[in-house]
């Protein structure tokens, strides 16, 4: 008895209050716990209605908890409420927390509130007047407007009936107007310059709009269900305007669409009087090829307009009857599943488009080939996803990613170029490429996704360039993939890959290296401390001229190797001219063609290019050398000169260096690497001053080369030397024995 009569006084004491794990109910409002002292207003069944007060603290089993929030469809479908006070503890109202409201009138925003969710009134079809209290720092409603504004980004984040939008504000919020009925008319000033998904969604009363020039996006859905809109102006400053933007505008039979908008989204203008009303056939909105219209004929060909900028998304979906298309250059992009499910074969696509939009090209199971211009830098997901029939793709070298399930199921496909400029391979990018046989992974790659090439069962022979592979973790790209499939890694990366995880439980054809190749770019600084055997060995270099330069490599190459292109000669020596004070005035560099034999590695020679542009000298088993800067010894009785090569960069205002065909100081210049340059000194291992004012290149015959001294006396006639070798210009002054003529002369 005293049991029953405890209970009974515990269940007076509780009154009102009742209780369900982490919720309970006091004075008919639920409330669901946050933390230890914090609940969120909840929603319940029966629906709140008349005027609701929500405290700002309440009180169950002796805790006394803070509301702090208005949570998720806590009020939403309440029809029957008509007011509502919140409190100054509350610090966010959740989503769709007033949704459907259609009775309440007003609402007030207090000091507290931080944080207003998207769709917070949508639907409150009677709401007439907003405030929000001006000790919010977060949002505002100045000057009576009836809406409640982000004070840090002017966002308009909801607005009823009778709002009037400040110019304060830039943007207008994702469903700021949702299905406000009661919505006639609204003036968007020039400060907007985007209007977000669902804004006027469902604004049934809504006559008449005027999209202002700032504006230069319309979200998705913006205008759709406006059953009342009859005429749309939009201003030049928009550029997209978002799929369903005025779907089933069942009345607008007047817009206008500027050229400034390059994006339109699916169905953006789908059963508007103003869609119906056009012919059958390819319908542009402005400069944009917005949708095919009716039944295609069977074998159609499309040539896009010349001046379009864009093919919108699902233009041409489903249209089985579609043969070929020409897209223009004027096109820059082209929209998801723009052509999906066609009966395309053959398409043009303009050297302009830089954009190529998700499945584009899915399911076009007749489409053999495609040839992606290099201007094209985005490849949007499942982008050629399913064409059975497509065995030729020519990626161009804009192209930096390969998306997801991009060429997923091309069975057809064999092999695939990847560009140099790829960095990532999206997961399923290649999946289920059933005959694909090769495919060569460019060194630029870094990331590959799993999967990438699952289940291609005809693939063997991958080759992977980079010499730091992408890791493998959990993830695969290369699963259920031939048992005789081999991987080939860089020369030397063996080691490196396994590590990374591309090892023989994937390519059970076995991990193999590549044989060395060596690639050299003339003027780059070179280092190899070892000499090393290669398969292939080119050099490249670019000739502006076809005058004589300096030539300096590691490696050795034979007369057939360059005969075709160039012209190669030795140094053969050096002959200074003095005058009769003994001063070096100018000299000659004198030198022979090599037209037979083999170069040595790490010798200075000339070489001649016998047509200017990019040259490229490639050998076979070559072989590298260490880089050594080797001189040669020119030296005369007086004067210490030596050609020395090097493989980085120089500074020093006392060398020679080639240049226009002879030999002059380098001054403040910089000789780049893979050349020689000379030095001359006196014995003393001093720099001669002054130096030669010129130094002339002089090429004799191999049969000459033993009678120089006859060869230049013929072109000098007045040449003197001295019984040192020495050449004067005319007759010294000075006494001693000179050679004119070959005649011995005495000068006392």
């Amino acid at each position: 008895m005293k049991q029953k009569l405890l209970l009974l006084s515990l269940l007076t004491l509780l009154g009102s209050i009742t209780a369900n794990a982490a919720s309970f109910v006091v004075d008919g409002i639920k409330y669901y716990t946050l933390t230890n002292n914090t609940v969120e207003v909840a929603s319940q069944s029966p629906k709140y209605s008349g005027s609701v007060t929500i405290p700002a603290t309440v009180t169950y089993n002796n805790v006394t908890y803070s509301v702090s929030r208005i949570g998720m469809n806590a009020f939403s479908g309440c029809t029957g409420l008509i007011s509502i006070e919140i409190p100054n503890s509350v610090t966010r109202i959740c989503d769709h927390a007033f949704w459907n409201c259609t009775g309440l009138e007003s609402i007030e925003i207090p000091s507290s509130v931080k944080m207003i969710d998207d769709g917070a009134f949508v639907g409150c079809s009677n709401l007439s007047s907003i405030i929000v209290n001006s000790g919010n720092t977060m949002y505002e409603s100045p000057s009576g407007c009836n809406a409640i504004i982000k004070t840090s980004t002017h966002e308009l984040v909801a607005g009823c009936k009778n709002t009037i939008i400040p110019n304060s504000v830039t943007s207008i919020g994702k469903s700021a107007f949702s299905s406000c009925t009661g919505l006639a008319s609204i003036e968007i000033p020039n400060s907007v310059t985007s209007i977000g998904d669902w804004a006027f969604f469902g604004c049934t009363s809504l006559t008449s709009i005027e999209i202002p020039d700032n504006v230069t996006s319309i979200g998705e859905y913006a205008f759709s269900q406006c059953s009342g809109l009859t005429s749309v102006l939009i201003s030049d400053g928009v550029k997209s305007i978002g799929q369903f933007a005025f779907y089933n505008c069942s009345v607008l039979s007047s817009i206008t669409i500027p050229n400034s908008v390059t994006s339109i989204g699916n169905q953006a203008f789908e059963n508007t009087a103003w869609y119906n009303n056009q012919p059958d056939g390819l319908v542009y909105a402005g400069k944009v090829a917005y949708q095919y219209k009716g039944t295609m004929p069977d074998n159609t060909t499309i040539i896009i307009e010349d001046g379009t900028v864009s093919i919108s998304n699902s233009a041409f979906y489903n249209c089985t009857g579609l043969f070929s298309v020409t897209i223009p250059n004027s096109v820059i992009s082209i929209g998801v599943n723009a052509f999906g499910s066609t009966g395309l074969t053959s398409i043009e696509i303009g050297n302009n488009v830089e954009c190529i939009g998700e499945r584009a090209f899915y399911n076009c199971d007749g489409l053999t080939s495609i040839n992606i211009p290099n201007s094209v830098t985005s490849l949007g997901n499942s982008a050629f996803s399913d064409c059975e029939h497509l065995s030729s793709v020519a990626l161009g070298n804009g192209i930096t990613v390969i998306p997801a399930s991009a060429f997923d199921y091309c069975s057809s496909l064999t092999s695939i170029e990847i560009p140099n400029n790829v960095t990532s391979i999206g997961e399923n990018a290649f999946s289920y490429c059933t005959n694909m046989l090769s495919v060569i992974i460019p060194r630029s790659v870094t990331t590959i996704g799993s999967n990438a090439f699952y289940n291609c069962t005809r693939l063997n022979s991958v080759v992977y360039e980079a010499e730091e592979p992408y890791v493998i973790y959990y993830y695969i790209p290369f699963y259920n993939i031939p048992s005789t499939c081999t991987l080939t890694v860089p020369y030397g990366k063996r080691d490196t890959y396994i590590a990374a995880g591309w090892t023989e439980d994937i390519f059970k054809g076995g991990v193999v290296e590549a044989p060395l190749e060596i690639v050299l770019t003339d003027g780059t600084t070179f280092q190899n401390d070892t000499e090393q055997n290669c398969e292939t060995l080119s050099y490249t270099r670019t000739f502006n001229n076809t005058n004589w330069q300096a030539l300096y490599v590691p490696f050795s190459m034979s007369y057939d190797d360059w005969k075709d292109d160039f012209d190669i000669g030795r140094i053969i020596a050096y002959y200074p001219y003095y005058d009769e004070n003994g001063t070096m005035t100018n000299a000659d560099l004198l030198m022979t063609y090599v037209t037979s034999g083999t170069l040595k590695p790490n010798h200075p020679y000339f070489i001649k290019a016998k047509t200017t542009g990019e040259k490229t000298i490639s050998l076979t088993n070559a072989t590298l050398y260490a880089s050594e800067e080797n001189s040669v010894d020119c030296s005369t009785v007086e004067a210490k000169c030596t050609f020395t090569g090097t493989y980085s960069p120089v500074q020093n205002s006392e060398y020679y260096v080639m240049g226009g065909g002879k030999l002059g100081s380098l001054g403040n210049g910089t000789l780049s690497a893979m050349r020689w340059y000379m030095t001359i000194e006196n014995r003393g291992s001093q720099f001669i001053t002054p130096p030669p004012s010129s130094i002339s290149l002089r090429v004799v015959s191999e049969e000459d080369a033993t009678a120089i001294l006859q060869t230049i006396n013929d072109q000098r006639a007045s040449t003197v030397y001295d019984l040192y070798g020495r050449t004067y210009d005319k007759l010294p002054t000075q006494r001693g024995v000179y050679i004119i003529n070959g005649k011995k002369v005495m000068i006392k």
